[in-house]
């Protein structure tokens, strides 16, 4: 059981990474001129936590001069949903290797 316990805290720490490696391309990419083709790249690597924040806090007249919190919960749901993605990596890389050498 101790040995899964560490494996599973592996997994998560290299997606944790994942994570941040995806979040620093982000950032290279907002670094680059304006163009057409980098806000696509940046707006489709923000949109998982667009996507979350926009459920809780809805657009429109109604939020008056906007939410702050809108900004923060965008951030905490795009680096969840890429640890999450990573996760799915890091798992389906595990199947694919235990396929391959059995």
């Amino acid at each position: 059981m101790r040995w899964h316990t560490r494996t599973l805290g592996l997994q998560f720490l290299m997606s944790l990474v994942f994570a941040v490696i995806i979040l620093l391309i982000k950032a290279a990419v907002d670094l680059l001129p304006y163009s057409h083709a980098r806000d696509t790249v940046s707006d489709f690597l923000d949109f998982p936590g667009m996507l979350i924040s926009s459920v809780l806090y809805r657009e429109g007249i109604h939020t008056g001069h906007g939410s702050l919190a809108w900004v923060f919960v965008a951030m905490a749901a795009t680096i969840i949903f890429y640890i999450i993605v990573g996760l799915l990596i890091i798992q389906f890389a595990i199947k694919i290797r235990s396929h391959w050498l059995s």
